[in-house]
């Protein structure tokens, strides 16, 4: 069963359910696409892959490009999450939630992960109780950790002659159009409404020094040897601040595969190059990981 449900002007979800009357645990899936976009790779199949396992699933279609200066793309998964804790729910669920993010869409949900007691507490005062907003698990893939320019610099721009999305933003239309851009300078734009953002600006963001870990909830990351696109170097950074704090993480490196291979199965493959059945475990590793720390 799927159900479009309209959240606001800005934002939609689509909905997946086997059984509406039926209590699941819920994943709400955050696409990727660089803020600039939605990746339907990483939407519907993924969707359809956790159906298959017995959740609810919710795509977030957050805002992007002009509309997706921190933290809204934070408050729009909060705004869904209010909306499985209301009487206008989708389906019955449990109240357990667990956020899933690829790429740009895993840098959302691990912000979130990191920021959500303190932006529920500014966007949502009216709720009362603000723990329904703490994601009980989160997992992210192939996922930007940090926004410094000197680290998203290092990229093969390649990339962004292919994808290049804010051509279709037109308020970064001159930075698409530029011979000179960098992918870097659009999605600072996009993030931080600048193309030269300062260092303290990006600060208040950085989830290496300023997050809340003590807040934190479980959290699952895959990540491959071949990405282009993240800076691999600031997950394993991430890694050791989760041991220093003491938050539950589960790690997969995996040596081969590129950015973007969503479940790195002919289900979500457009090219030979996105299937990776050795980098496709990382969906059925999970699904334990999920299933022992929930039940």
């Amino acid at each position: 069963m799927k159900q479009t449900v309209t959240i606001d002007e800005n934002v939609t979800i689509d909905c997946y359910s086997l059984d509406a009357n039926s209590k699941r645990p819920t994943v709400i899936i955050c696409p990727g696409g660089g803020y600039g976009y939605h990746s339907v790779r990483e939407a519907e199949p993924v969707a359809l892959k956790f159906l298959s396992h017995g959740f609810n699933a919710i795509v977030l279609y957050y805002r992007v490009a002009d509309k997706a200066k921190f933290p809204n793309p934070m408050v729009d998964l909060a705004k869904v999450v209010e909306l499985l804790n209301s009487k206008n729910a989708p389906f019955k669920n449990t109240g357990r939630f667990i956020s899933v993010g690829f790429s740009a869409g895993g840098n959302l949900v691990l912000e979130y992960n990191s920021h959500w007691k303190k932006i529920c507490k500014k966007y949502f005062p009216h709720q009362k109780d603000i723990s329904i907003f703490k994601s009980e698990l989160t997992v992210c893939g192939y996922t930007p950790v940090t926004f410094d320019m000197d680290d998203l610099d290092k990229i093969d721009e390649r990339f962004a002659d292919d994808v290049f999305y804010f051509k279709n933003s037109n308020h970064i239309l001159e930075i698409a159009l530029s011979k000179d851009r960098r992918l870097s300078e659009g999605i600072n734009y996009a993030v931080f409404g600048s193309q030269k953002v300062d260092k303290s600006i990006m600060q208040e963001y950085d989830i290496l020094t300023n997050s809340d870990f003590q807040n934190m909830s479980p959290t699952f990351i895959f990540a491959t040897g071949g990405d282009i696109i993240v800076n691999n170097k600031d997950i394993f950074k991430l890694a050791i601040e989760f041991e220093n704090h003491r938050v539950p993480l589960e790690l997969h490196f995996f040596q081969w595969g590129n950015h973007g291979l969503s479940l790195g199965d002919a289900f979500t493959a457009n090219t030979a190059e996105q299937i990776d059945l050795h980098y496709a475990k990382w969906f059925d590793l999970c699904i334990e990981w999920i299933k022992r720390q929930i039940e």
